[in-house]
């Protein structure tokens, strides 16, 4: 666990999204859940060493399987947005084949520890903007979007942290199936924008604004690319081969060879070009 400041933890070393804990009088507020059961029980044991209030919130960002799976073990005091209660209907339903088709070495390895999870729908939605009054401590929820339809920030203004959801995460490229380009870009300017002490991303290390510039970087310079090709008469499949980004990549020119960068440019433009179509950006 990462404390952040006297109020504010993080845990990053889970495969799922980074999670969070904010520590308030009237209990505490939890970001996210781990993927795993076993995770969410280590998780459990470590924030609830915290405070004596026990846990009065479990906050999701988006939809998304790595940050819901395992609510239930924590608190059906969930809340979410909107729009991200028909994803978690949907993730319901279907959570074991979105899965196996997402990260088909995950659930062969933890099917049966898998099959075993109960997906809770959210207490407590919301449209735009979400403040819970917490004594000490005031967390305010926003609706985004970006990364998907229903993604929102969490911030703690007291201690300048933000909990961005998948719009920012570090060293590694974002998932951008689910993703508007237009309102992404948009959300990464905004964060640019804030005094803030530490930014707690989807993936990755605790990071700074440095981060959502990084982002930001990297998205327009992919639309201006994308832009002149079309104007130029490529075909989708020119444009993804014609697109350069190498060097703007989200990830560090050191662990490149980590990742498969080629093939994250490319469905990231693929994408950008469809949006440009659309009208969408």
């Amino acid at each position: 666990m990462i404390k952040i400041t006297d109020h504010v933890y993080a845990e990053t070393r889970y495969e799922g999204a980074n999670l969070g804990c904010i520590v308030t009088q009237r209990g505490l507020i939890l970001v996210e859940s781990p993927t795993l059961p076993e995770e969410a029980r280590e998780w459990h044991q470590d924030v609830c060493k915290l405070s004596p209030n026990g846990i009065a919130y479990l906050i999701n960002t988006d939809h998304h399987y790595d940050h819901i799976l395992t609510n239930y073990l924590f608190t059906r005091n969930t809340i979410a947005h909107r729009l991200a209660l028909k994803g978690i209907q949907y993730m319901a339903a279907n959570f074991k084949q979105v899965i196996k088709q997402l990260n088909p070495k995950l659930y062969e390895e933890k099917h049966e520890v898998l099959d075993g999870v109960e997906l809770v729908l959210p207490q407590i939605t919301f449209s735009h903007e979400l403040t819970l009054h917490m004594g000490d401590r005031t967390i305010e929820l926003s609706h985004v979007g970006g990364h998907s339809a229903a993604t929102i920030m969490v911030y703690v203004p007291e201690d300048r942290v933000l909990f961005t959801g998948d719009n920012i995460e570090v060293q590694q490229h974002s998932y951008t199936g689910e993703g508007r380009f237009s309102s992404w870009i948009e959300v990464l300017r905004r964060i640019e924008g804030m005094e803030l002490a530490a930014i707690v991303p989807g993936h990755g290390d605790i990071c700074g604004v440095e981060a959502a510039r990084k982002m930001r970087l990297y998205f327009e310079e992919m639309r201006n690319q994308v832009k002149s090709l079309r104007a130029r008469g490529f075909t989708r499949e020119l444009v993804i081969k014609g697109v350069k980004l190498e060097d703007l990549s989200p990830v560090d020119p050191e662990r490149r060879a980590e990742r498969d960068i080629a093939g994250s440019i490319a469905l990231d433009a693929g994408r950008m070009f469809d949006q440009m179509k659309r009208g969408l950006i």
